[in-house]
């Protein structure tokens, strides 16, 4: 079942990147904060793949969820705003380099954080278990960057049925809108990407495209 997954936001976003839905609901899964086994991956930056009620489309051994990157509306507002981690702006502004004392009081140096400021994003999802995606996002408490100072605080969210074919996920207007390995369409790749979470991360890097990038699928991506 194909679905449009509707967050509603009361504070500014915070993103540089595109964020993809599996990512974001692998972070929030139980068993990625729960299992030892998962904990000591995640310390050597290789989030393992843990069961989410999301489909897959592949081509042969290679896939990738059938799931969007973030949808920001056309009427979204730009949002910049300065932090610091651990000095307050004014004293950060006052230094004007980064200084390091006894205790870290000056650590962090000022910096910038961009974003939007929306009511709602959304991404686009085919789901074996619609009951289960919603548990999923029903503890997403926040998106983006910053979460910790507060910035992409979710306040509900709602699946809509979604009227367009599961290739939505993948692709629309001829563009990607996730991560696609090479062997999913027929452009040369261009882009170096991951293909599975964790999307920062360098040791599964292959060469293939990023949201935004031009694509034609192959009649070979199959939904499984």
């Amino acid at each position: 079942m194909l679905y449009d997954v509707l967050f509603h936001l009361t504070t500014p976003l915070v993103v540089d990147d595109a964020i993809h839905l599996d990512a974001l609901l692998m972070a929030v899964h139980p068993q990625a904060s729960q299992t030892p086994e998962v904990l000591r991956r995640l310390r050597d930056g290789d989030l393992p793949d843990l069961p989410l009620p999301i489909a897959r489309a592949a081509v042969g051994e290679s896939w990738v969820y059938a799931a969007s990157t973030i949808d920001i509306p056309p009427d979204a507002r730009p949002f910049s705003s300065m932090y610091t981690k651990r000095t307050t702006v004014e004293d950060a502004k006052a230094l004007q380099k980064n200084i390091m004392t006894i205790g870290g009081v000056f650590k962090d140096e000022l910096s910038k954080a961009n974003g939007y400021v929306c009511p709602t994003v959304s991404f686009v999802v085919e789901t074996p278990d619609v009951s289960a995606l919603r548990d999923l996002c029903a503890i997403v408490t926040n998106i983006g960057r910053l979460r910790g100072m507060g910035y992409g605080q979710v306040f509900s969210f709602d699946l809509q049925p979604h009227k367009g074919h599961w290739h939505d996920t993948l692709c629309r207007d001829g563009m990607a809108v996730r991560n696609l390995p090479s062997c999913f369409f027929n452009e040369k790749a261009s882009s170096q990407i991951n293909s599975r979470p964790p999307y920062w991360g360098m040791t599964r890097r292959e060469f293939g495209a990023a949201p935004g990038d031009t694509v034609t699928l192959r009649n070979e991506v199959t939904l499984c």
